[in-house]
């Protein structure tokens, strides 16, 4: 009808704004953190898709970071990494790391707040470190 397509014409499509960093291959930590998530659904789910190839290395290489924080207590809107549910879509037995190490860390392991506007902060079990996922970078 008439008054459908004005409402989907004056909605407005967001472009994200990539970096350019994304058009390097995987590296090999990259490729294990990916196909400790999605087992064998790594080469037809990630490889055979390239929009979603791009989101992930953009997760890995861009928008998560973990930082050791001074005072995490005072950071407001955090959440507890351990109350953030696996994802476990591909492989239902993934397990969650007893004691967390920021150098070996795979975010896409958990349901973070990956997609949207706002970024989002995870205080973790080893004092001091938080793990900060940055917003999604869009033109305006």
């Amino acid at each position: 009808s008439k008054v459908e397509l004005e409402a989907q014409t004056k909605t407005r499509l967001e472009v994200v704004k990539f970096n350019p960093n994304l058009d390097a291959p995987l590296s090999i930590e990259e490729s294990r953190m990916i196909k400790e998530v999605y087992g064998a659904y790594y080469e037809e789910k990630v490889l055979n898709n390239p929009m979603r190839l791009r989101a992930l290395k953009d997760i890995l290489r861009n928008r998560v970071e973990v930082k050791k924080v001074l005072h995490p207590e005072r950071l407001k809107y955090t959440s507890k990494l351990s109350n953030v549910p696996l994802f476990t879509a591909y492989v239902s037995n993934l397990k969650k790391t007893r004691k967390f190490n920021p150098d070996s860390f795979n975010p896409l392991k958990y349901q973070l707040h990956f997609f949207g506007k706002n970024g989002a902060a995870y205080s973790t079990n080893k004092k001091g470190f938080v793990v900060f996922v940055k917003p999604q970078n869009y033109y305006k």
